[in-house]
């Protein structure tokens, strides 16, 4: 009887541990449409200055390399758009995103025309990873290039 029961709660116990890790793989899984999808939430936070939205897109520890070579953090990037110093006028797709989908991860090249302020647009090729952090997906780590003028 007690080999029957131990079989029992091991056996219940893996059922539960299989179908928790299903519920996490599906959880986490997306395609190349839902990244997509993201980085278009991304594009339009970040045009209207969505502090909130933009808040919940970074995650905490994000990484942020920009054309300069200057390394920020969440805090530290949007410190100009929460000041009220900075905003793009727009951001605007000047090809086709690239989109790679993984496992609980994605990533995004693609490059924007954006206009910031009174200055003059200018191409970038931003390189965006997303991940399933936390229950979300969030933005781990951005850089841009910017793409000499013709």
């Amino acid at each position: 009887m007690r080999g029957v029961m131990s079989r029992r709660i091991l056996a219940g116990a893996l059922a539960l541990c299989l179908t928790t890790a299903a519920g996490v793989r599906r959880l986490q899984a997306a395609s190349p449409a839902d990244i997509q999808k993201l980085q278009e939430t991304w594009r339009t936070a970040i045009v209207a200055v969505d502090l909130k939205a933009l808040d919940a897109l970074y995650a905490d520890d994000l990484v942020y390399v920009h054309s300069d070579a200057r390394i920020q953090t969440k805090q530290e990037f949007l410190a100009p758009f929460r000041a009220g110093t900075l905003r793009f006028a727009s951001l605007t797709p000047c090809d086709t995103a690239r989109v790679r989908a993984l496992e609980a991860s994605g990533v995004v090249s693609v490059c924007y025309e954006l206009k910031a302020g009174t200055g003059a647009p200018s191409r970038h090729l931003f390189l965006t990873n997303w991940a399933m952090t936390g229950g979300a997906w969030r933005i781990v780590a951005q850089q841009t290039t910017r793409i000499p003028d013709k």
